[in-house]
């Protein structure tokens, strides 16, 4: 009779197995893809809120220390953010009803200067100021008028 051993060394794995390390990796890949994508959303408005809390402490650098309750904050990424006592409460798309309904509460006119706003814009109590608005202040104009009457006069 002959006699076979009992330890057969394999040398490759069966299917079964390659089976269950593909099912286990599957699984916390779909376990981690969307945890992934919170951190990155998190990361974005961490920034954004972070820039907001610099342009709000330039602000007061620029003011003499003059504080403000409420001011939004046109991001980097172009959502607003918006802010309480100088501390960032939360990060709002141009278009979201919730930020809309917010800045009504507080008696902010969100208006086509709002939407127009260039990234950077700190508004303290709501008041947008683009390059078009700086265009047509009427003190800017009569500094420039007189300077064009000076001008006129010494030729």
């Amino acid at each position: 009779m002959k006699k076979y051993p009992r330890s057969k060394k394999r040398k490759a794995f069966t299917i079964v197995e390659l089976v269950i390390v593909i099912a286990v990796i599957a699984i916390l890949a779909g376990v981690m893809i969307p945890t992934f994508g919170n951190v990155v959303q998190t990361a974005k408005d961490s920034r954004a809120m972070q820039e907001a809390r610099q342009a709000y402490i330039n602000y007061l650098a620029e003011n003499n220390g003059e504080t403000v309750e409420q001011a939004l904050y046109k991001a980097n990424d172009g959502r607003w953010v918006v802010l309480e006592n100088g501390e960032a409460v939360g990060v709002y798309e141009e278009d979201d009803a919730e930020l809309e309904a917010l800045a009504g509460s507080w008696g902010f006119s969100l208006g086509a200067n709002f939407t127009s706003a260039p990234v950077g814009s700190f508004c303290p109590n709501g008041i947008v100021e683009t390059e078009t608005d700086l265009e047509t202040d009427p003190e800017t104009e009569s500094e420039t008028e007189t300077e064009t009457e000076t001008e006129t006069e010494t030729e």
